[in-house]
């Protein structure tokens, strides 16, 4: 490509990793997840896309790398919506939702507020109200959705996230009096119960427009031949089981990982705030190690065989007139 000063081969056909593999997947999705993509401009990320689209029409400016061309496209991939082309808001990029996330997860697993009804209700609402935001702001856009039917589905992703977290909160006031080992059981397990059913509820309420009127399936010639809920179905349900895994390193390792470091003398004596900094580092690295492999577990885009979607999608032939076995889709994340 004329302009281009070869360094590691850049290419727009294909994604840095192979994301066929599970190993390369969870490579994009460090890379995706990276916090420095939450401090990216406007104006720098609109330079990214120019970068781009020069090298797409061999006008890239003479001396540019291929470090610099794959660094656009980390930043397009990690600002841009994939399909609306629209740069999402930085806090809602998937680049933040671990820093952001130390801050939740680190007040909802404080036993205080595990331990009060009126605390647990404002935690578990900030929290769905920003895993909200971040599953509009992550969809598949095939489909509009309305304003009434975006307020609905917030509404039932609250509601329901708060009555499991209230479930779990009385569960803890019986087991009041159980053993120092049990209780650590308990504070491990219901808040992630309570925030993994939660967060299930939240996507599916919040994009069920993907099920009801489909998505986008695409062809292997990069045409759209319609939508399909059952492709929709299987990307929130996978969107969902990611969400549960990834509640795993933030909701569990952290109490089991405190209960072993409190066995330390200096760490059992020190004082509150040593603990409390102790806790937001364990907190803050299960995030940002355990999320990225968590959001890995499924492709971003996801493939599914003609035989398992709708009848008019069966039996279709591309332009070379061989019939199409399968299609991909945007499941989202």
């Amino acid at each position: 490509m004329a302009g281009v000063i070869e360094d590691q081969p850049f290419t727009l056909e294909k994604p840095r990793y192979d994301l066929s593999a599970y190993s390369g997947r969870v490579k994009q999705m460090y890379q995706q997840t990276n916090p420095k993509y939450l401090f990216v401009s406007k104006g720098r990320a609109d330079e990214a896309k120019k970068l781009l689209d020069d090298y797409a029409e061999g006008t890239a400016p003479a001396g540019t790398t291929d470090a610099e061309l794959w660094e656009a496209r980390a930043i397009r991939e990690a600002v841009f919506h994939p399909e609306t082309g629209e740069q999402i808001f930085p806090l809602f990029r998937f680049c933040a939702f671990s820093p952001s996330n130390v801050v939740i997860a680190t007040t909802m697993l404080n036993p205080t507020v595990i331990a009060s009804p009126i605390l647990t209700l404002g935690v578990h609402w900030a929290n769905q109200s920003y895993n909200a935001a971040i599953n509009y702001a992550n969809r598949n856009a095939s489909n509009p959705i309305s304003t009434e039917t975006l307020a609905k589905a917030y509404t039932g992703a609250v509601l329901s996230s708060c009555t499991i977290a209230l479930g779990a909160t009385y569960l803890t006031k019986k087991a009041a009096n159980l053993s120092a080992a049990v209780k650590t059981l308990i504070r491990s397990t219901l808040p992630f119960a309570a925030v993994a059913a939660a967060g299930f509820a939240n996507v599916s309420l919040i994009r069920g427009v993907e099920i009801t009127d489909g998505v986008d399936l695409i062809d292997d010639e990069g045409v759209i031949r319609g939508r399909s809920p059952a492709a929709g179905k299987l990307g929130i349900t996978e969107c969902g089981l990611a969400r549960v895994l990834w509640n795993i390193p933030i909701m569990v390792f952290p109490p089991v990982i405190m209960s072993q470091l409190e066995k330390i003398r200096r760490v059992r004596t020190g004082s509150p705030g040593l603990k409390m900094c102790l806790e937001i580092g364990v907190i803050a690295g299960c995030l940002f190690t355990g999320v990225p492999p968590a959001l890995a577990a499924f492709p971003q885009v996801e493939t599914i065989e003609a035989a398992k979607v709708e009848p008019e999608f069966q039996n279709l032939r591309n332009s070379k007139g061989n019939i199409i076995t399968q299609f991909t889709f945007n499941k989202g994340l």
